[in-house]
């Protein structure tokens, strides 16, 4: 009941995000790699996995660039020779939004952008995100116990 829940919860996003992308790129791209958050936290707790923790301020270390790449690359199909760093551009892009309102100029800008510059990043994830989300369906057993 918890898996399919979450798993409900990263399809929502994702639908959620394609209407949004019409008023927003930025948070659409932020509510597409959410999506993917979901599934990896999901994934920790259904394999316990205990992160580390920072030894000055004691919060937990999650890598959580490195865990939505490994995510990606295990259940999308990257098709770039350089994957891992294109899905870092992606995560950083994420993160620049989310924590310093780095918006997309397209988001900024009503006029004099060039929406082909950045459909293309926003297409791209929209794609790799289906395709991960199918494909974590596909191999998971939703007959777990956890709670």
């Amino acid at each position: 009941a918890v898996a399919r829940k979450r798993y409900n919860s990263s399809i929502f996003l994702y639908q959620t995000m394609r209407k949004v992308m019409r008023e927003s790129t930025s948070m659409a791209i932020v509510g597409l790699i959410s999506a993917i958050e979901n599934i990896m936290d999901y994934e920790a707790l259904r394999n316990n996995v205990v992160f580390e923790r920072c030894s000055n301020c004691k919060i937990k270390n999650y890598s959580l660039t490195r865990r939505f790449s490994e995510f990606m690359l295990a259940y999308s199909d990257v098709k770039s020779s350089d994957a891992k760093k294109l899905l870092n551009i992606y995560y950083e892009r994420r993160s620049k939004i989310t924590h310093a309102g780095a918006l997309l100029d397209m988001d900024v800008v009503l006029s004099e952008f060039s929406m082909l510059q950045h459909r293309g990043i926003y297409n791209e994830i929209e794609s790799l995100v289906r395709i991960a989300l199918y494909n974590y369906l596909l191999k998971y057993r939703f007959d777990d116990t956890t709670q």
